[in-house]
């Protein structure tokens, strides 16, 4: 009845201001974040789940959040501003350029954010706008694919 296409795996990073301090080590393992202040997206989101699920993958017990929110322009306001830490995937977060205010933190994650793709009906014949918009994010996302974060 579906037909689906996946178009790349994200991938998560833990991320910071760029004047955090953990954004300029050079290495750092998960466990040395676990009393930091981290900034988290709800438990039942599926960012907030897979956040939990880096912590438990690693042995670890999941970080208390000093601030939950579900909005994203509030999460990366506060996260660019503040003294945070965050676990996002690269398709959620700002462009990380030179000049931007966000940099991830150099440690590995245990697991992957997981497929992000085009799910239709099979039956449903496509509109021209339609056909368009996944020719478009198939280019778009084929540069993802091809440069990875």
């Amino acid at each position: 009845e579906f037909e689906t296409e996946v178009l790349y795996h994200d991938q998560l990073f833990v991320a910071a201001g760029s004047q955090n301090h953990w954004t300029r080590k050079a290495r750092v393992n998960l466990a040395d974040l676990l009393d930091g202040p981290w900034l988290l997206t709800p438990r039942d989101s599926e960012s907030g789940r897979l956040a939990a699920e880096a912590f438990r993958t690693s042995g670890l017990n999941v970080p208390r959040a000093n601030i939950v929110t579900s909005s994203l322009q509030l999460h990366n306001h506060l996260l660019e501003n503040g003294p945070f830490l965050s676990i996002l995937p690269a398709s959620i977060l700002p462009p990380l350029t030179k000049n931007s205010s966000l940099r991830t933190v150099a440690v590995s994650l245990p697991i992957q954010a997981g497929p992000v793709g085009i799910i239709r009906l099979r039956s449903r014949r496509l509109s021209s706008a339609a056909q368009l918009f996944i020719e478009i994010t198939r280019l778009l996302t084929g540069s993802i694919q091809a440069n990875p974060a």
